[in-house]
Protein backbone atom coordinates (compact mmCIF):
# COMPACT_ATOMS: atom_id res chain seq x y z
CA UNK A 1 0.00 0.00 0.00
CA UNK A 2 2.68 2.50 1.02
CA UNK A 3 4.71 2.26 -2.23
CA UNK A 4 1.54 3.04 -4.20
CA UNK A 5 0.74 5.97 -1.88
CA UNK A 6 4.27 7.32 -2.26
CA UNK A 7 4.06 7.08 -6.04
CA UNK A 8 0.72 8.90 -6.11
CA UNK A 9 1.95 11.68 -3.80
CA UNK A 10 5.15 12.08 -5.83
CA UNK A 11 3.28 12.29 -9.11
CA UNK A 12 0.67 14.68 -7.73
CA UNK A 13 2.80 17.02 -5.59
CA UNK A 14 6.47 16.40 -6.45
CA UNK A 15 8.96 14.46 -4.36
CA UNK A 16 9.75 17.30 -1.92
CA UNK A 17 6.11 17.90 -1.00
CA UNK A 18 5.49 14.15 -0.95
CA UNK A 19 8.21 13.69 1.66
CA UNK A 20 6.78 16.51 3.76
CA UNK A 21 3.29 14.98 3.60
CA UNK A 22 4.61 11.55 4.55
CA UNK A 23 6.54 13.03 7.48
CA UNK A 24 3.35 14.73 8.68
CA UNK A 25 1.33 11.54 8.36
CA UNK A 26 3.93 9.56 10.29
CA UNK A 27 4.11 12.18 13.05
CA UNK A 28 0.34 12.45 13.48
CA UNK A 29 -0.09 8.68 13.40
CA UNK A 30 2.61 8.08 16.02
CA UNK A 31 1.20 10.76 18.33
CA UNK A 32 -2.34 9.39 18.09
CA UNK A 33 -1.15 5.83 18.68
CA UNK A 34 0.95 6.90 21.67
CA UNK A 35 -1.93 8.83 23.23
CA UNK A 36 -4.84 6.49 22.66
CA UNK A 37 -3.64 3.00 21.72
CA UNK A 38 -0.21 2.06 23.08
CA UNK A 39 -0.08 0.78 26.66
CA UNK A 40 2.90 0.35 28.93
CA UNK A 41 2.48 -3.42 29.14
CA UNK A 42 -0.03 -6.10 27.97
CA UNK A 43 -1.22 -6.52 31.57
CA UNK A 44 -2.80 -3.06 31.29
CA UNK A 45 -5.27 -4.65 28.87
CA UNK A 46 -5.81 -7.74 30.99
CA UNK A 47 -3.47 -9.85 28.87
CA UNK A 48 -0.98 -12.14 30.61
CA UNK A 49 1.71 -14.58 29.37
CA UNK A 50 0.50 -17.87 27.91
CA UNK A 51 -3.09 -17.22 28.90
CA UNK A 52 -2.29 -17.02 32.63
CA UNK A 53 -4.87 -15.61 34.96
CA UNK A 54 -4.34 -12.22 36.56
CA UNK A 55 -1.88 -12.55 39.47
CA UNK A 56 -3.37 -12.35 42.92
CA UNK A 57 -3.08 -8.98 44.61
CA UNK A 58 -0.49 -9.89 47.20
CA UNK A 59 2.61 -8.28 48.60
CA UNK A 60 4.86 -10.26 46.28
CA UNK A 61 8.13 -8.58 45.55
CA UNK A 62 8.64 -7.64 41.92
CA UNK A 63 11.43 -9.40 40.08
CA UNK A 64 14.72 -7.60 40.53
CA UNK A 65 16.41 -6.62 37.29
CA UNK A 66 19.87 -8.16 36.93
CA UNK A 67 22.81 -5.79 36.90
CA UNK A 68 24.39 -5.06 33.55
CA UNK A 69 27.70 -6.28 34.95
CA UNK A 70 26.05 -9.67 35.49
CA UNK A 71 24.58 -9.67 31.98
CA UNK A 72 27.95 -8.84 30.46
CA UNK A 73 29.52 -11.86 32.18
CA UNK A 74 27.17 -14.29 30.43
CA UNK A 75 28.33 -15.73 27.07
CA UNK A 76 24.71 -15.61 25.89
CA UNK A 77 24.71 -11.80 25.85
CA UNK A 78 27.75 -11.54 23.59
CA UNK A 79 26.57 -14.34 21.31
CA UNK A 80 23.08 -12.86 21.01
CA UNK A 81 24.46 -9.36 20.40
CA UNK A 82 26.94 -10.69 17.82
CA UNK A 83 24.35 -12.79 16.00
CA UNK A 84 21.89 -9.92 15.98
CA UNK A 85 24.44 -7.41 14.68
CA UNK A 86 25.59 -9.74 11.92
CA UNK A 87 22.06 -10.48 10.71
CA UNK A 88 20.81 -6.90 10.86
CA UNK A 89 24.00 -5.66 9.20
CA UNK A 90 23.42 -8.04 6.29
CA UNK A 91 19.82 -6.91 5.98
CA UNK A 92 20.83 -3.23 6.07
CA UNK A 93 23.51 -3.74 3.43
CA UNK A 94 21.01 -5.37 1.09
CA UNK A 95 18.10 -2.97 1.62
CA UNK A 96 20.13 0.20 1.10
CA UNK A 97 21.99 -1.00 -1.99
CA UNK A 98 19.19 -2.95 -3.63
CA UNK A 99 17.56 -0.03 -5.49
CA UNK A 100 20.90 0.81 -7.11
CA UNK A 101 21.53 -2.84 -7.95
CA UNK A 102 18.08 -3.21 -9.49
CA UNK A 103 18.73 -0.07 -11.50
CA UNK A 104 21.95 -1.61 -12.82
CA UNK A 105 20.44 -4.88 -14.02
CA UNK A 106 17.20 -3.26 -15.23
CA UNK A 107 19.15 -1.43 -17.92
CA UNK A 108 19.84 -4.69 -19.74
CA UNK A 109 16.70 -6.70 -18.93
CA UNK A 110 13.03 -5.83 -19.32
CA UNK A 111 12.15 -8.70 -16.98
CA UNK A 112 14.42 -7.30 -14.29
CA UNK A 113 12.81 -3.89 -14.76
CA UNK A 114 9.37 -5.44 -14.31
CA UNK A 115 10.48 -7.33 -11.19
CA UNK A 116 11.99 -4.17 -9.72
CA UNK A 117 8.64 -2.42 -10.04
CA UNK A 118 6.75 -4.98 -7.96
CA UNK A 119 9.59 -5.92 -5.60
CA UNK A 120 8.46 -3.68 -2.67
CA UNK A 121 4.97 -5.16 -2.67
CA UNK A 122 6.27 -8.74 -2.75
CA UNK A 123 8.63 -8.04 0.15
CA UNK A 124 5.81 -6.39 2.12
CA UNK A 125 3.37 -9.28 1.79
CA UNK A 126 6.14 -11.84 2.38
CA UNK A 127 7.25 -10.00 5.52
CA UNK A 128 3.70 -10.14 6.88
CA UNK A 129 3.69 -13.89 6.29
CA UNK A 130 7.12 -14.08 7.92
CA UNK A 131 5.97 -12.23 11.03
CA UNK A 132 2.88 -14.38 11.47
CA UNK A 133 4.77 -17.61 10.88
CA UNK A 134 7.63 -16.59 13.16
CA UNK A 135 5.24 -15.64 15.95
CA UNK A 136 3.44 -18.97 15.61
CA UNK A 137 6.74 -20.89 15.60
CA UNK A 138 8.20 -18.93 18.55
CA UNK A 139 5.21 -19.97 20.68
CA UNK A 140 5.76 -23.66 19.90
CA UNK A 141 9.51 -24.18 19.47
CA UNK A 142 12.70 -22.94 21.07
CA UNK A 143 13.18 -19.33 20.09
CA UNK A 144 16.84 -20.09 19.50
CA UNK A 145 15.93 -22.59 16.78
CA UNK A 146 13.45 -20.21 15.19
CA UNK A 147 16.06 -17.44 15.16
CA UNK A 148 18.66 -19.71 13.55
CA UNK A 149 16.14 -20.66 10.87
CA UNK A 150 15.32 -17.04 10.06
CA UNK A 151 19.00 -16.07 9.89
CA UNK A 152 19.65 -19.01 7.55
CA UNK A 153 16.73 -17.98 5.33
CA UNK A 154 18.16 -14.46 5.02
CA UNK A 155 21.71 -15.62 4.40
CA UNK A 156 20.78 -18.26 1.83
CA UNK A 157 18.43 -15.94 -0.06
CA UNK A 158 21.11 -13.33 -0.84
CA UNK A 159 23.00 -15.33 -3.50
CA UNK A 160 19.76 -15.29 -5.54
CA UNK A 161 20.46 -11.59 -6.15
CA UNK A 162 23.82 -12.41 -7.71
CA UNK A 163 22.32 -15.11 -9.94
CA UNK A 164 19.53 -12.72 -10.94
CA UNK A 165 22.02 -10.87 -13.15
CA UNK A 166 21.70 -13.73 -15.64
CA UNK A 167 18.27 -15.05 -14.56
CA UNK A 168 16.09 -12.02 -13.70
CA UNK A 169 13.12 -14.21 -12.72
CA UNK A 170 15.04 -15.06 -9.53
CA UNK A 171 14.31 -11.53 -8.31
CA UNK A 172 10.73 -12.60 -7.60
CA UNK A 173 11.97 -15.62 -5.65
CA UNK A 174 14.47 -13.51 -3.73
CA UNK A 175 11.86 -10.88 -2.88
CA UNK A 176 9.58 -13.46 -1.30
CA UNK A 177 12.24 -15.46 0.59
CA UNK A 178 14.16 -12.39 1.78
CA UNK A 179 10.93 -10.61 2.73
CA UNK A 180 9.79 -13.64 4.71
CA UNK A 181 13.06 -13.68 6.65
CA UNK A 182 12.95 -9.91 7.09
CA UNK A 183 9.54 -10.16 8.74
CA UNK A 184 10.85 -12.52 11.41
CA UNK A 185 14.31 -11.03 11.90
CA UNK A 186 13.56 -7.88 13.86
CA UNK A 187 10.77 -9.35 16.00
CA UNK A 188 12.92 -12.26 17.21
CA UNK A 189 15.56 -10.07 18.82
CA UNK A 190 13.39 -8.93 21.78
CA UNK A 191 11.85 -12.41 22.09
CA UNK A 192 15.25 -14.07 22.32
CA UNK A 193 16.53 -11.39 24.69
CA UNK A 194 13.61 -12.01 27.04
CA UNK A 195 14.15 -15.77 26.87
CA UNK A 196 17.84 -15.44 27.73
CA UNK A 197 17.57 -12.82 30.49
CA UNK A 198 13.93 -12.52 31.57
CA UNK A 199 11.61 -9.54 31.44
CA UNK A 200 13.17 -7.64 34.35
CA UNK A 201 15.68 -5.21 32.88
CA UNK A 202 14.69 -6.17 29.33
CA UNK A 203 14.59 -2.56 28.12
CA UNK A 204 18.20 -1.85 29.16
CA UNK A 205 19.59 -5.04 27.63
CA UNK A 206 17.58 -4.65 24.45
CA UNK A 207 18.65 -1.02 24.17
CA UNK A 208 22.32 -2.03 24.09
CA UNK A 209 21.72 -4.78 21.51
CA UNK A 210 19.57 -2.62 19.25
CA UNK A 211 22.10 0.23 19.43
CA UNK A 212 24.80 -2.20 18.33
CA UNK A 213 22.53 -3.37 15.51
CA UNK A 214 22.10 0.22 14.35
CA UNK A 215 25.86 0.70 14.06
CA UNK A 216 26.19 -2.39 11.89
CA UNK A 217 23.12 -1.50 9.85
CA UNK A 218 24.60 1.93 9.14
CA UNK A 219 28.09 0.69 8.27
CA UNK A 220 27.44 -2.18 5.86
CA UNK A 221 25.61 -0.18 3.16
CA UNK A 222 28.63 2.10 2.88
CA UNK A 223 31.06 -0.84 2.81
CA UNK A 224 29.07 -2.64 0.09
CA UNK A 225 28.90 0.57 -1.94
CA UNK A 226 32.68 0.92 -1.71
CA UNK A 227 33.13 -2.66 -2.92
CA UNK A 228 30.85 -1.84 -5.85
CA UNK A 229 32.93 1.20 -6.71
CA UNK A 230 36.20 -0.74 -6.57
CA UNK A 231 35.09 -3.89 -8.41
CA UNK A 232 32.34 -2.57 -10.67
CA UNK A 233 29.93 -5.22 -9.36
CA UNK A 234 27.73 -5.89 -6.35
CA UNK A 235 28.41 -9.64 -6.55
CA UNK A 236 31.33 -9.75 -4.10
CA UNK A 237 29.62 -7.47 -1.62
CA UNK A 238 26.40 -9.48 -1.65
CA UNK A 239 28.25 -12.76 -1.14
CA UNK A 240 30.03 -11.19 1.84
CA UNK A 241 26.64 -10.20 3.28
CA UNK A 242 25.39 -13.75 2.78
CA UNK A 243 28.34 -15.10 4.77
CA UNK A 244 27.79 -12.44 7.45
CA UNK A 245 24.16 -13.49 7.94
CA UNK A 246 25.13 -17.17 8.09
CA UNK A 247 27.77 -16.38 10.73
CA UNK A 248 24.97 -14.73 12.71
CA UNK A 249 23.15 -18.07 12.70
CA UNK A 250 26.32 -19.77 13.94
CA UNK A 251 26.59 -17.30 16.83
CA UNK A 252 23.00 -17.96 17.91
CA UNK A 253 23.55 -21.71 17.61
CA UNK A 254 26.36 -21.38 20.17
CA UNK A 255 23.98 -20.13 22.89
CA UNK A 256 23.74 -22.98 25.39
CA UNK A 257 20.54 -24.34 26.92
CA UNK A 258 20.07 -26.52 29.98
CA UNK A 259 16.87 -28.39 30.78
CA UNK A 260 14.99 -26.44 28.12
CA UNK A 261 16.09 -23.02 29.40
CA UNK A 262 19.02 -20.80 28.34
CA UNK A 263 22.07 -21.33 30.54
CA UNK A 264 22.17 -17.57 31.11
CA UNK A 265 18.82 -17.73 32.95
CA UNK A 266 20.20 -20.40 35.29
CA UNK A 267 23.33 -18.33 35.87
CA UNK A 268 21.34 -15.19 36.73
CA UNK A 269 18.85 -17.01 38.96
CA UNK A 270 21.58 -18.86 40.85
CA UNK A 271 23.84 -15.81 41.10
CA UNK A 272 26.82 -17.52 39.51
CA UNK A 273 27.76 -14.53 37.35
Amino acid sequence: VVPWLVKWLRDAYGWRNALAILAGLIFVTLVLLALFVVKRQPADLGQFPDGDEAPAQTNQTAAVAPKLSQIFRTPAFWLLALGSVLSISAVGGIIQNLPLYLGDISKSSAQAKSAAAVYPSIVLFASIAGRLTTGWAADRFRKKDVMITIFLIIGLSIPLLVWAQTTPALLYVFAFIFGFGLGGDYMLIPLMTAECFGLAGLSRILGIIVMSDAVGEAATPWLIARIRENTGSYAQGFIILSVVALLGAVAIAAIKYRDGKPASRWQLEQGTV
